[in-house]
Protein backbone atom coordinates (compact mmCIF):
# COMPACT_ATOMS: atom_id res chain seq x y z
CA UNK A 1 0.00 0.00 0.00
CA UNK A 2 1.35 3.42 -0.99
CA UNK A 3 1.66 5.96 1.72
CA UNK A 4 0.21 9.31 0.73
CA UNK A 5 1.36 12.58 2.19
CA UNK A 6 0.61 16.21 1.63
CA UNK A 7 3.56 18.08 0.10
CA UNK A 8 2.25 21.40 1.40
CA UNK A 9 2.16 20.13 4.99
CA UNK A 10 5.58 18.51 4.73
CA UNK A 11 7.50 21.20 2.86
CA UNK A 12 5.27 24.31 3.02
CA UNK A 13 4.41 26.42 -0.02
CA UNK A 14 5.18 30.01 -0.91
CA UNK A 15 2.45 32.47 0.02
CA UNK A 16 1.46 35.81 -1.45
CA UNK A 17 3.91 38.52 -0.44
CA UNK A 18 6.89 36.17 -0.12
CA UNK A 19 9.91 36.46 -2.38
CA UNK A 20 12.10 33.96 -4.23
CA UNK A 21 15.64 34.98 -5.23
CA UNK A 22 17.85 33.07 -7.65
CA UNK A 23 20.98 32.07 -5.79
CA UNK A 24 23.18 30.12 -8.24
CA UNK A 25 24.17 30.91 -11.81
CA UNK A 26 22.07 33.96 -12.64
CA UNK A 27 22.08 35.59 -9.23
CA UNK A 28 19.62 37.99 -7.58
CA UNK A 29 16.66 37.72 -9.94
CA UNK A 30 13.61 38.16 -7.76
CA UNK A 31 10.05 36.90 -7.96
CA UNK A 32 7.25 38.24 -5.76
CA UNK A 33 4.67 35.54 -5.03
CA UNK A 34 1.27 36.79 -6.14
CA UNK A 35 -0.90 33.79 -6.99
CA UNK A 36 -4.33 32.47 -6.21
CA UNK A 37 -3.05 28.91 -6.10
CA UNK A 38 -0.42 26.94 -4.24
CA UNK A 39 2.71 26.00 -6.06
CA UNK A 40 5.79 24.15 -4.96
CA UNK A 41 9.42 24.15 -5.89
CA UNK A 42 12.34 21.93 -5.10
CA UNK A 43 15.36 23.92 -5.94
CA UNK A 44 18.46 24.56 -3.90
CA UNK A 45 19.22 27.39 -6.30
CA UNK A 46 16.60 29.67 -4.74
CA UNK A 47 16.44 31.66 -1.53
CA UNK A 48 12.93 31.90 -0.12
CA UNK A 49 12.19 35.03 1.89
CA UNK A 50 9.12 34.46 4.03
CA UNK A 51 7.56 36.15 7.03
CA UNK A 52 8.85 39.42 5.63
CA UNK A 53 8.63 42.33 8.06
CA UNK A 54 8.74 44.92 5.26
CA UNK A 55 6.41 45.81 2.42
CA UNK A 56 7.20 43.03 -0.12
CA UNK A 57 6.90 45.33 -3.15
CA UNK A 58 9.22 47.83 -1.50
CA UNK A 59 11.68 45.04 -0.69
CA UNK A 60 11.62 43.93 -4.34
CA UNK A 61 12.39 47.50 -5.41
CA UNK A 62 15.26 47.70 -2.92
CA UNK A 63 16.66 44.32 -4.00
CA UNK A 64 16.61 45.55 -7.58
CA UNK A 65 18.15 48.93 -6.65
CA UNK A 66 20.93 47.20 -4.68
CA UNK A 67 21.31 44.26 -7.07
CA UNK A 68 25.01 45.05 -7.57
CA UNK A 69 25.57 44.71 -3.80
CA UNK A 70 23.49 41.52 -3.64
CA UNK A 71 25.44 39.95 -6.51
CA UNK A 72 28.68 41.19 -4.94
CA UNK A 73 27.89 39.30 -1.74
CA UNK A 74 27.86 35.97 -3.60
CA UNK A 75 30.60 33.46 -2.86
CA UNK A 76 32.67 31.29 -5.18
CA UNK A 77 34.81 31.93 -8.21
CA UNK A 78 33.70 29.80 -11.16
CA UNK A 79 30.06 29.32 -10.17
CA UNK A 80 28.92 32.14 -7.90
CA UNK A 81 26.35 31.33 -5.21
CA UNK A 82 24.28 33.60 -3.06
CA UNK A 83 23.79 32.36 0.48
CA UNK A 84 21.27 33.46 3.05
CA UNK A 85 24.19 34.06 5.44
CA UNK A 86 25.81 36.57 3.11
CA UNK A 87 22.46 38.08 2.17
CA UNK A 88 21.81 38.68 5.89
CA UNK A 89 25.05 40.69 6.08
CA UNK A 90 23.74 43.31 3.66
CA UNK A 91 22.53 46.43 5.42
CA UNK A 92 19.90 48.45 3.61
CA UNK A 93 18.28 51.30 5.48
CA UNK A 94 14.52 51.40 5.02
CA UNK A 95 11.83 53.80 6.18
CA UNK A 96 8.82 52.85 8.28
CA UNK A 97 6.24 50.48 6.76
CA UNK A 98 3.85 53.32 5.91
CA UNK A 99 6.55 55.10 3.89
CA UNK A 100 7.59 51.81 2.28
CA UNK A 101 4.01 51.31 1.11
CA UNK A 102 3.75 54.85 -0.29
CA UNK A 103 7.07 54.50 -2.14
CA UNK A 104 6.18 51.04 -3.48
CA UNK A 105 2.75 52.22 -4.67
CA UNK A 106 4.23 55.30 -6.34
CA UNK A 107 6.99 53.39 -8.13
CA UNK A 108 4.58 50.61 -9.13
CA UNK A 109 2.30 53.21 -10.70
CA UNK A 110 5.27 54.59 -12.66
CA UNK A 111 6.19 51.06 -13.82
CA UNK A 112 2.60 50.56 -15.01
CA UNK A 113 2.75 53.82 -16.99
CA UNK A 114 6.07 52.76 -18.51
CA UNK A 115 4.47 49.46 -19.55
CA UNK A 116 1.55 51.27 -21.21
CA UNK A 117 3.94 53.56 -23.12
CA UNK A 118 6.09 50.55 -24.13
CA UNK A 119 2.97 48.84 -25.52
CA UNK A 120 2.03 52.02 -27.40
CA UNK A 121 5.53 52.20 -28.89
CA UNK A 122 5.37 48.54 -29.97
CA UNK A 123 1.93 49.08 -31.56
CA UNK A 124 3.13 52.23 -33.34
CA UNK A 125 6.18 50.38 -34.71
CA UNK A 126 3.89 47.61 -35.94
CA UNK A 127 1.59 50.19 -37.56
CA UNK A 128 4.59 51.86 -39.24
CA UNK A 129 5.79 48.48 -40.53
CA UNK A 130 2.33 47.80 -41.98
CA UNK A 131 2.25 51.22 -43.67
CA UNK A 132 5.69 50.70 -45.18
CA UNK A 133 4.65 47.29 -46.51
CA UNK A 134 1.55 48.82 -48.12
CA UNK A 135 3.51 51.73 -49.59
CA UNK A 136 6.16 49.60 -51.27
CA UNK A 137 4.11 46.72 -52.63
Amino acid sequence: MRKSYNIKNKFDAPKNGEILITAVGTIANTYLINTNYDFYFKDGNLIWLKEIKANPKFLMIMLDAFKKDVVGSAIGSTQKALTITNLNKLIIKVPCIEEQTKIANFLTAIDQKIEVVAQQIAQTKQWKKGLLQQMFV
